[in-house]
C-alpha cells in the first residue's frame, strides 16, 4: 500500500514475472460503522483494456445478536474481455472469500472493533 490519503490509496501487486503493477482506488461512500465504497481507477490504467469499472462494497447490519457482514464486488469488464466473465467470476469470489477469512480471524481475536478497524482500513479493493 502506498499513498493513502482519507479517500484514496494506491495498492501495488507484483505480476506472475515480479513486475509492479500499481492499482489506484478512491473511496465513494463512507457510512461509519454501516457501508464503504470504493472504486478503482481503471481508466489510463493497464486495467483499462479489460475493465470498465471495478466497484467494492462492504456493509454491516445487526442480525440476531451480531453482525451481518456482506462484501459485494461488481466488475464491468471490456470489450473481448466479457468473454472471460466466468473467470472473473470465480477469481473475485475467491479473493473475497480470503478477506472475509482474514476479517473474522482477527475479529475472533479482539472483539467486534476489530471487524470495523478492518472494514474501515481495509482498502485494497
Amino acid at each position: 500500500m502506498e499513498g493513502v490519503d482519507d479517500d484514496r490509496w494506491t495498492q501495488v501487486f507484483t505480476t506472475k514475472r515480479g513486475r509492479p503493477v500499481r492499482a489506484d482506488f478512491h473511496l465513494t461512500v463512507s457510512e461509519p460503522l454501516r457501508r464503504r465504497v470504493w472504486e478503482q481507477e481503471v481508466i489510463g490504467t493497464p486495467f483499462e483494456r479489460v475493465l470498465d469499472e471495478a466497484i467494492t462494497e462492504v456493509t454491516l447490519e445487526p442480525a440476531d445478536g451480531g453482525t451481518q457482514v456482506t462484501i459485494a464486488q461488481r466488475q464491468k469488464l471490456r470489450g473481448y474481455s466479457r468473454t472471460g466473465g466466468f473467470m472473473l467470476r470465480r477469481a473475485t469470489k475467491s479473493k473475497l472469500k480470503r478477506r472475509w477469512r482474514a476479517w473474522i480471524a482477527s475479529a475472533s481475536e479482539a472483539s467486534g472493533e476489530a471487524l470495523e478497524h478492518a472494514l474501515k482500513d481495509d482498502r485494497s479493493g
